[in-house]
């Protein structure tokens, strides 16, 4: 028992003293959204309240005792906040720029991944962003992602002959391949968009204006996770080095998919 109550209140400590978290005590109404508003106003601002700073978005789940006065509230959620770079160092950068092929529905994801991006890597470097659509982008999620980044936005729509098919392909017989395939329940098996978007990455997106201007590109996936610091500009390691691509992780392909190679 004793070793129980000595865990609890070390618990409470860490959440209570954390400079992470963003947590309130039992308050007013009034004053609860009175804290609310200056946490929004900070952020639509681009500040961090508090000066609160960490890399990655946490959700704490805290069970609050009823009656129990002063108590930490249900939920303690972290605001995340990204640390500017503050020092004046001009560092040597590559022609290049990160090109993210993304939907408005991906809001949430990205803005998780571009939080971990900046902080392990871009905010040191500021490289431009390309972000590239099937569909027009919305205001809001050209707002949200703008506002969180070091480097210069732009958002592209991708041009309906290169979303779609070729005029030499059979759609009847392709349509019939996508439902044996999620018949065997094989991955993407019944998904057309994606059988767009592997074509567009394979051999389109680099034709779209907005990357005309960069030599170099780096793709980023909503969702991917930089848990470690990256250290080095792999931009200038490959340029420098005389290389062509690169990649992080190779799997093994799903044989079924692939029947003619």
């Amino acid at each position: 028992p004793v070793a129980i109550i000595a865990t609890l209140v070390l618990l409470i400590h860490f959440i209570v003293r954390s400079p992470y978290i963003d947590f309130q005590f039992s308050q007013t109404d009034d004053a609860k959204d009175a804290l609310q508003a200056e946490h929004e106003n900070a952020i639509a601002n681009g500040q961090a309240p508090g000066n609160m700073k960490h890399p990655l978005p946490v959700t704490v789940t805290v069970t609050q005792d009823v009656g129990t006065p002063h108590t930490v509230t249900s939920i303690v959620k972290e605001t995340v906040f990204v640390d500017s770079d503050t020092t004046n160092e001009v560092l040597e950068k590559a022609n290049a720029a990160f090109v993210v092929l993304t939907r408005n529905n991906d809001l949430n994801d990205l803005r998780e991944t571009l939080v971990q991006l900046e902080d392990r890597f871009n905010r040191h470097y500021k490289y431009p962003y390309v972000f590239l659509n099937n569909e027009p982008f919305s205001d809001t999620f050209k707002e949200k992602i703008q506002g969180m980044v070091s480097g210069e936005c732009q958002f592209g729509l991708i041009p309906e002959e290169h979303w779609s098919y070729p005029e030499y392909i059979d759609q009847t017989r392709a349509a019939e391949a996508r439902k044996d395939m999620q018949d065997r329940k094989i991955i993407y098996g019944g998904s057309e968009s994606y059988r767009h978007m592997c074509r567009y990455e394979s051999g389109f997106f680099f034709r779209h204006p907005l990357m005309d201007q960069y030599k170099w590109y780096w793709r980023v996936e909503p969702g991917v996770k930089f848990a470690c610091e990256i250290d080095y500009d792999p931009f200038l390691f490959m340029e420098r080095n005389n290389k062509k691509y690169g990649f992080t992780i190779s799997i093994k392909e799903v044989i079924e998919t692939i029947p003619t190679l």
